[in-house]
């Protein structure tokens, strides 16, 4: 199982976004975990989707502070939550 995690401080930015895109081909991981995501819900769904995680959560910021979003592939959630 793999697990990619990034402090990214947003992802809305292009170069974020793509380097984020070739990780997960690269690495394929069960988990990634992004802190100070700094966008929207409807964003983060949104990538979930096109990056082919199945699942995710978040928490929502305090004051200045960037969301916390942990995406997780079914496969994984499957096997790993019984």
């Amino acid at each position: 199982m793999r697990i990619l995690a990034w402090n990214c401080q947003g992802v809305g930015a292009d170069l974020t976004t793509h380097r984020l895109e070739e990780m997960c081909r690269m690495y394929s991981p069960g988990f990634l975990f992004l802190s100070e995501t700094k966008n929207d819900l409807i964003h983060l769904q949104d990538m979930q989707v096109s990056l082919g995680f199945d699942s995710l959560q978040t928490v929502e910021p305090i004051g200045n502070s960037g969301v916390l979003l942990l995406c997780i592939r079914k496969i994984i959630r499957l096997s790993c939550f019984r």
